[in-house]
């Protein structure tokens, strides 16, 4: 039997293919790099890790993200807004990764790489629409300051919860690979299953060097690209292959966007400051229960998030009546885990 190709499968599987080559082959000297100008990941109280680890991990997805979108992607303003961006939050991300910087000073940079992603790349969500309640938001003359909102809230969701070793890429990696299954089940090539593609590719490239034990982090050069691709492939996705619902792809990042809201509301009521650090995210509970097994950890993790992905896909099949029992169940798991962790209240 012989299986013939068609030029647009053929090219998304090259971009899958040099996507992780690249990476593969370019990552133990991003290693060297991240040694020579102090990018390093010292261990401390709050971190997990016990030995002195380079960052900047991220800095060889992005120039992955480079070459492979210029040898394959169409030029377009959507693109542009993307790759400006990303370049200016890999810098920013650089630097933090260098020297830390303030969480202020961090922020402001987020601002200005998601306002130039939504006002340049003209990402904007102008309205939100809630199937299962019938509603349909128009937003207005909120709708651009409110995308800037999501694309900062996102990228530090992923930032929160890079706390192990594979983890953030394992998670990136799974809303990756859910957006290709929902472009190819929509019949839907755009540009978030090429960016997708990419990225799939260079996370499973990068988890070879990052999974426990972890020889690199991706550092906020990584953790905040990743985080700034995920919201544009959100926002993109919500106008085509999400069916105009952010439902979707908000439910593939329910982890992460469920530790910021944990991470947010414990802070409030302990009257710390959000951006403050602590050990009490959502891995680090599961780790506690693992007694301290990082691998184990990371894959309950990595379970719990493809349990939200497959949700979304059977919503996007229109099977409803199963993706609501699984909401439902994954609901009372939620619930009963804050209860007996130390997630939101001290035990």
């Amino acid at each position: 039997m012989v299986i013939k190709l068609t030029d647009l499968e053929l090219s998304h599987i090259l971009i899958f293919i040099l996507s992780f080559l690249i990476v593969f082959f370019i990552t133990p000297y991003i290693m060297k790099v991240a040694k020579n100008i102090g990018a390093i990941d010292m261990p401390e109280k709050r971190k997990v890790h016990s030995i002195a680890t380079p960052r900047l991990g991220g800095l060889g997805i992005f120039l992955t993200f480079l070459i492979v979108s210029s040898i394959f992607l169409e030029p377009s303003r959507v693109l542009s807004g993307i790759l400006i961006s990303s370049t200016v939050i890999v810098l920013l991300g650089i630097l933090d990764d260098i020297k830390s910087l303030k969480a202020i000073d961090k922020f402001i940079g987020q601002f200005i790489a998601a306002s130039i992603l939504v006002l340049h790349g003209n990402l904007i969500i102008s309205n939100i629409n809630i199937n299962m309640l019938s509603l349909n938001i128009q937003l207005g003359i909120l709708a651009i300051p409110l995308s800037i909102i999501f694309v900062v809230a996102i990228i530090n969701a992923i930032n929160l919860i890079d706390g192990l070793d594979g983890l953030s890429s394992g998670i990136g990696a799974i809303f990756f690979a859910t957006i290709i299954i929902i472009s190819v089940i929509k019949n839907y090539y755009g540009l978030e299953m090429q960016i997708s593609l990419i990225f799939l590719g260079s996370l499973l490239a990068f988890l070879k060097y990052n999974f426990n034990p972890a020889k690199i982090f991706q550092g906020d050069t990584g953790s905040m690209l990743m985080g700034l691709i995920i919201a544009s492939i959100a926002i993109m996705g919500f106008k085509s292959i999400t069916a105009k619902t952010m439902f979707v792809p908000v439910l593939i990042l329910a982890i992460p966007i469920l530790d910021t809201i944990f991470a947010i509301i414990r802070r409030k009521k302990n009257h710390q400051k959000i951006f403050s650090s602590d050990k009490n995210h959502i891995h680090h509970q599961i780790l506690n229960f693992s007694k301290n097994n990082t691998k184990k950890t990371v894959i309950i993790i990595y379970l719990a998030n493809i349990f939200f992905s497959t949700t979304s896909i059977l919503y996007i099949l229109n099977m409803n009546n199963i993706a609501n029992k699984m909401m439902l169940l994954m609901l009372a798991i939620v619930i009963i885990f804050v209860y007996k962790t130390s997630i939101i209240f001290k035990k």
